[in-house]
């Protein structure tokens, strides 16, 4: 009898172990079964603002969770259809065409459906949005608000107030980003950067400590170049920031202060410079390196040709009694300094030369040497040799000059030389049917802001 119960005992002992384990194994093979067959049920969210955009596009998406940006950009679909770049900031992404494309016109964007597996989530349906290239923008400083002024078709878009006196002012290629350099009342210079699609500023820590000078955007990434003095130091640097990481690198260095900033080759892969000191116009390579030279006195930079095989500057030449200047292309090819030789450059004051966008012609401001006391707008065909007179206004002297992408459009700063009291103007030239008109008083410091 006790052999009986003893075996009943063990018997019941077995059987629950035996149940124990056999509903472990069922939670095993249950969830196992959920892992590998679980629906998709991380589904992608993905956002946008529709309205105007840049003629760069532009675009910034918000998604979430964040997918496989190959995977993304592969489903992606302009219309029309457009090459475009795409950059991920986390869960912000922009997408940027590589050309500009024509104010006004239409932009459909479609993300298609799509299923990430490595990252287990899903686009079930497609997303699209509609936006619209805006009209050119201009920004300026008003001196009498001390801000700055961001202007579309004459209306009055953004006022950033500005703390001290601004030195510079700069626009990046796309219309994005805003770089700016003031003066306080106790002679400290500060450097702002203000990103216009987040409406947000920052300030170039890097330009705290030492004396930056000569910034210049490129023309095709999210960066720039500037000088840079340290205090109690003879050599200039020349360094490249990228906004979007905060990096600096050193590119070349000096023994003196430069006169004139740097000028991108239109590819962005091409950087400019004249050092004063060695007379010397020296072109870096940001691909390799590399560093070719050339020599010439008395120069000053104005801008690449578009197809980048040269150079175009002011080259200054004095006598007895006066000073003069002429046009001159560098031709990168052969190292030559070649004058500007056409009937109707008379002798005179040139300013520094500026390009035209898609065609071979420059635009620049000059001086009669004889007979006037204020700088007119011209325009030169090279090609041609055709020249026209962009202003004929003998008691305003002209500056600060440059056309939009489209060279459709001319944007100046005007000031009337024969009064002591009065401030300078920005004024428009539609180069379409010749009209002119009065942008904003007072106002300098004049560029576009795509």
């Amino acid at each position: 009898m006790k052999i009986f119960i003893y075996g009943k005992q063990q018997l019941s002992k077995l059987s629950r172990k035996s149940r124990l384990l056999g509903f472990l194994g069922l939670i095993l093979v249950i969830l196992a079964a959920f892992l590998l067959l679980r629906p998709w049920d991380n589904e992608l969210h993905i956002n946008t603002t529709q309205g105007t955009i840049g003629p760069y596009i532009n675009i910034l998406l918000t998604v979430n969770p964040q997918p496989d940006d190959q995977l993304l950009e592969s489903h992606i679909r302009l219309d029309p259809p457009l090459a475009f770049d795409l950059v991920a900031e986390g869960n912000e992404i922009w997408i940027r065409s590589e050309l500009p494309q024509t104010y006004g016109e239409s932009i459909r964007l479609t993300i298609d459906p799509f299923t990430d597996q490595a990252n287990r989530m899903k686009l079930r349906k497609p997303f699209s949005a509609s936006f619209t290239i805006r009209s050119p923008r201009i920004a300026l400083f008003d001196p009498d608000e001390n801000a700055i002024i961001i202007k579309e078709n004459e209306t009055m878009q953004q006022v950033l107030p500005v703390i001290g006196d601004i030195l510079q002012l700069n626009a990046s290629f796309d219309g994005r980003w805003l770089l700016w350099q003031a003066e306080d009342e106790a002679n400290m210079t500060s450097t702002f950067l203000f990103d216009t699609e987040r409406n947000k500023s920052r300030i170039i820590e890097q330009c705290d400590q030492v004396l930056c000078d000569h910034f210049s955007m490129s023309p095709t990434a999210a960066a720039f170049v500037f000088t840079s003095l340290e205090y109690h130091s003879a050599n200039v640097q020349l360094q490249l920031y990228n906004i979007l990481d905060h990096s600096e690198t050193t590119l070349l260095t000096f023994s003196s202060p430069l006169q004139d900033p740097p000028i991108w080759s239109p590819d962005g892969k091409r950087i400019a410079v004249f050092d004063p000191e060695t007379q010397t116009v020296l072109v870096f390579s940001l691909d390799d390196r590399s560093t070719r030279m050339f020599q010439k006195e008395e120069i000053s930079l104005g801008a690449w040709s578009n197809d980048g095989s040269s150079i175009y500057l002011r080259h200054t030449h004095r006598n007895i009694t006066n000073t003069y200047s002429h046009l001159c292309r560098l031709d990168l090819l052969t190292g030559e300094f070649l004058p500007l030789e056409y009937p109707a450059l008379l002798d005179g004051q040139y300013s520094i030369p500026a390009m035209v966008p898609g065609e071979d012609s420059l635009v620049f401001a000059r001086q009669n040497v004889a007979g006037e006391n204020t700088r007119q707008l011209w325009m030169l065909n090279i090609t041609s040799g055709n020249i026209e007179k962009i202003t004929d206004q003998q008691l305003y002297s002209h500056a600060r000059y440059s056309f939009d992408l489209t060279g459709d459009f001319l944007v100046y700063q005007r000031l009337d030389v024969s009064q002591s009291d009065v401030k300078p103007e920005i004024w428009l030239w539609n180069r379409g049917n010749g009209q002119r008109q009065l942008l904003h008083s007072p106002g300098v410091l004049p560029v576009w802001l795509p």
